[in-house]
């Protein structure tokens, strides 16, 4: 089933990383955020493979924006920043 998705509703969770760095990170900050894997959706993380500038591939991974207020405790910000090596 193909569903359009909004992406405006994502923050970057994990900068763009080498694939094996990447997924360590992802876990990481699953666990820091109080988020477990096994509870979210497909819908809930989006997972992209990023061309460096080098021609080698990274994996990014988006997280629905509202997970992030709702795990968080308050005076924190969500990570939104975009990190590109």
């Amino acid at each position: 089933m193909n569903r359009s998705i909004d992406e405006t509703q994502y923050v970057t969770f994990v900068p763009p990383l080498p694939f094996d760095e990447a997924d360590r990170t992802f876990r990481r900050r699953l666990a820091e955020q109080g988020l477990s894997l096994a509870k979210l959706s497909d819908e809930d993380v989006l997972v992209d493979v990023i061309r460096a500038p080098d021609g080698h591939s990274l994996r990014r991974y988006r997280i629905r924006q509202a997970l992030l207020h709702a795990s968080q405790p308050v005076g924190v910000a969500p990570h939104t920043a975009e990190e590109v090596r």
